[in-house]
């Protein structure tokens, strides 16, 4: 379901899921992702985000949380189906 895509990705972003060093560990993961091509490609020099990409038979999928150099955060799920 994307809105429980696109809450998961915010509560990591907030650390609201599990204790600190784990949710550090899943914000450096996502922060790290080699696919930066869609979500992440649109945003601002200085915003901070982790995304997870998803491609299979026709369909593309980036989910994100973005941290602004302000500290507020959102996240953010794109779902296309019958890409290309």
């Amino acid at each position: 379901h994307i809105y429980g895509q696109k809450q998961l990705a915010l509560n990591i972003a907030e650390g609201r899921l599990i204790d600190e060093a784990a949710g550090m560990e899943m914000r450096r993961i996502l922060r790290a992702s080699e696919r930066r091509t869609r979500i992440p490609a649109g945003l601002p020099a200085g915003v901070v985000s982790g995304n997870k990409t998803g491609t299979l038979n026709g369909i593309v999928n980036d989910v994100a949380f973005v941290e602004l150099p302000d500290g507020r955060a959102y996240a953010l799920a794109v779902l296309v189906d019958q890409a290309g």
